[in-house]
C-alpha cells in the first residue's frame, strides 16, 4: 500500500527522509540508500498540531537537491520537504479553508 506514490516509471529517489516510526521502515528499499537520502526525525515543529515545516534543528534543513536551480526562496541549499526549494515559501490553509 505505501508504495502506490511512486508507482511510476522514474520514481523519487534521492534526496529523501526515509525515516519512520512504522513497522516496515521503507516501502521502497531499494531506495533508501540512494544519494543524498537520510533516515533521521524530520523534527517538525509542532506534528500533533499539524505544524510539518522544518524545526530549526532538523537534518532535513539545507539537505535536498544542491543544484542551484533548487535553491530555497532565500538562496540557500534547499530543505527535504514539502517547504523546500524555490516554491516552498508557502502557507497551508486551515482545516476550514479559510485565511
Amino acid at each position: 500500500m505505501c508504495a502506490l506514490p511512486y508507482d511510476v516509471d522514474d520514481p523519487p529517489r534521492g534526496h529523501n527522509d526515509t525515516w519512520t516510526t512504522l513497522e516496515r521502515p521503507y516501502c521502497r528499499e531499494e531506495f533508501a540508500t540512494w544519494p543524498g537520502n537520510i533516515a533521521a526525525d524530520p523534527r517538525f515543529v509542532e506534528p500533533d498540531a499539524d505544524d510539518y515545516r522544518l524545526g530549526a534543528d532538523s537534518p532535513c534543513s539545507d539537505a535536498g537537491i544542491p543544484d542551484d536551480e533548487f535553491r530555497d526562496f532565500d538562496g540557500s541549499r534547499n530543505d527535504i520537504g514539502a517547504f523546500g526549494g524555490p516554491m516552498g515559501d508557502w502557507t497551508p490553509l486551515p482545516d476550514d479553508g479559510g485565511p
